[in-house]
C-alpha cells in the first residue's frame, strides 16, 4: 500500500486546498446470471449448471486545474453449481473476473474459496494540459484501432465469447503523452508482477480529417516489437489494419507476425456491419498443434486465441432507440469449428441496462468451439459451452 499512500500524499502536496477540488462519483453494479449445459470446468461430471457472476465497482475522481486523482476499487464474485475450488478455479468466465497478476498486488481474497476478490481496479494521478499529460499509477492502457481482435492490445483482452460486457483491466504505468498540432507522441512503461512481464512502448500517432497512422516500437515481454496500425474511412465505412512483428528473443523462438485487418459500415440508421479477421503466424496451423502449455492457456504470451486464423462478422440492429440486437459469428478458420453469439440490449433508463446472451458452439470434437468442453488445471481448455445469459448494468 506504499505506492496508494504516495499517490495520496502527492495529490495532497499539489492540490492548494479542499474547497478547490471538484468531485465526481460513480458507481456500477453488474450482476449476471448464466446457465450452460456444457460448463468447462475440468473433468467434471456435471452436465449443467447455474451461476451468479457479480461485479461491483466505486469510481471517485478528485480534480484541481490540470490535476486529477482517481481510485476505483472493485468487488468480483462468483457463487452457483460451479463455485468449488476444483470447478471456478479452472473456470474462463471466472477467470475473466479475477484480475491479472500487477506489479502492485491489491487483490485480495475475500472468501475461503477465493471466489469473492477485492482488488483496487485503477488508482492513478493525472497531469494534463492541451498538448501534454503526464500519468502515474493504475489505469487502462488503450492501444491499436481494431475492435474485436485487437493485436496490439494484449493487457485486457476481453474475448468475443466472453459473458457480459466487456471488462477492460488497468496496468500498472508510467506514461507521458504530448500533443503537436495533428501529431501524438505517447511514451508508456508498464510495469508487471515480473521483470520479464514489464513493457516499454513508444508510440506516434498521426492524425487527419479522415485517416490516423499508429506507428509502434516496443520491448515487450523481453522481446523487440514493432508494430503499425491504421485506420481510413472509405466508401462509406471506416477500414482498419493493425499489424505486429515480434523479433525472437533466443535461437529455440522463431519471429512472429500478427495481423488483423476488418471494416466498420452502417447500412442505414438501424443497421450495421463489423467484420475483423485475425492472423497469428506463431500459432496453431492445424488441432494438433494446440499445446497443452505448464502455465499459461495460451502457447505464447503474445496470443489471445489458439490457431493461427479467426474470422469475427457481427450484424448490428438498432430496433427502437432504446432497443438493440446483434448476431455475430465467430469462427476458426484452422478447425472449422464456429461460435454462433447473439446479444440484445435494453436501455432501461440513463442508469440502467439489461442484456440477454445466448452462444452456441458448433464443431467437431477436438476443435476449439466443440461442444464437448475440458479445462486443464492449468486453464488450458479444448471446446465450448452452449449457453445462456441474463444481466443488468446499473449505474448510480
Amino acid at each position: 500500500m506504499a505506492t496508494l499512500s504516495l499517490l495520496l500524499g502527492l495529490f495532497f502536496l499539489f492540490a492548494p486546498s479542499v474547497e478547490a477540488w471538484d468531485f465526481d462519483q460513480k458507481s456500477e453494479l453488474q450482476p449476471t446470471w448464466l446457465y450452460r449445459e456444457v460448463p468447462q470446468m475440468g473433468l467434471s461430471s456435471r452436465s449443467h449448471s447455474v451461476d451468479l457472476l457479480l461485479r461491483a465497482n466505486t469510481q471517485l475522481r478528485f480534480s484541481e486545474g490540470n490535476l486529477q486523482f482517481e481510485i476505483k476499487p472493485e468487488l468480483s464474485g462468483y457463487q452457483g453449481d460451479s463455485s468449488s475450488t476444483a470447478d471456478a478455479m479452472t473456470d474462463p468466465y471466472y477467470l475473466s473476473l479475477k484480475s491479472p497478476n500487477r506489479f502492485l498486488n491489491w487483490r485480495r481474497s475475500l472468501s475461503r474459496d477465493k471466489e469473492w476478490l477485492l482488488d483496487i481496479d485503477k488508482v492513478n494521478l493525472l497531469y494534463g494540459k492541451d498538448d501534454f499529460e503526464f500519468a502515474f499509477g493504475r489505469k487502462p492502457v488503450s492501444l491499436g484501432v481494431l475492435k474485436v481482435f485487437s493485436v496490439w492490445n494484449k493487457f485486457s483482452k476481453p474475448l468475443p465469447m466472453t459473458v457480459g460486457p466487456a471488462t477492460i483491466f488497468s496496468s500498472d504505468i508510467i506514461s507521458a503523452r504530448y500533443q503537436d498540432q495533428e501529431t501524438t507522441w505517447i511514451a508508456t512503461q508498464i510495469f508487471g508482477s515480473t521483470q520479464a512481464d514489464s513493457v516499454s512502448l513508444a508510440q506516434r500517432v498521426q492524425y487527419n480529417s479522415n485517416y490516423e497512422w499508429h506507428f509502434l516500437l516496443a520491448q515487450w515481454w523481453e522481446h523487440s516489437v514493432m508494430g503499425l496500425a491504421f485506420a481510413k474511412d472509405y466508401w462509406g465505412a471506416t477500414w482498419r489494419v493493425e499489424t505486429l512483428f515480434i523479433k525472437a528473443k533466443d535461437s529455440l523462438e522463431k519471429d512472429e507476425v500478427q495481423a488483423g485487418l476488418g471494416f466498420e459500415v452502417a447500412i442505414n440508421d438501424k443497421l450495421s456491419v463489423l467484420s475483423e479477421h485475425l492472423f497469428q503466424s506463431r500459432a496453431a496451423q492445424k488441432t494438433s498443434d494446440y499445446k497443452f502449455p505448464s502455465s499459461t492457456p495460451f502457447s505464447a504470451p503474445f496470443h489471445s486465441m489458439l490457431a493461427s486464423s479467426y474470422n469475427y462478422t457481427q450484424l448490428q440492429y438498432k430496433m427502437t432507440s432504446l432497443l438493440s440486437s446483434n448476431l455475430s459469428l465467430l469462427s476458426n478458420w484452422v478447425d472449422g469449428s464456429k461460435y454462433i453469439l447473439f446479444k440484445s440490449q435494453y436501455s432501461y433508463s440513463d442508469r440502467m441496462d439489461a442484456f440477454v446472451e445466448v452462444n452456441i458452439p458448433s464443431g467437431s470434437e477436438g476443435s476449439e468451439f466443440a461442444r464437448k468442453s475440458i479445462v486443464f488445471a492449468n486453464g488450458f481448455y479444448r471446446g465450448a459451452p452452449s449457453q445462456l445469459s441474463l444481466g443488468l448494468k446499473y449505474v448510480f
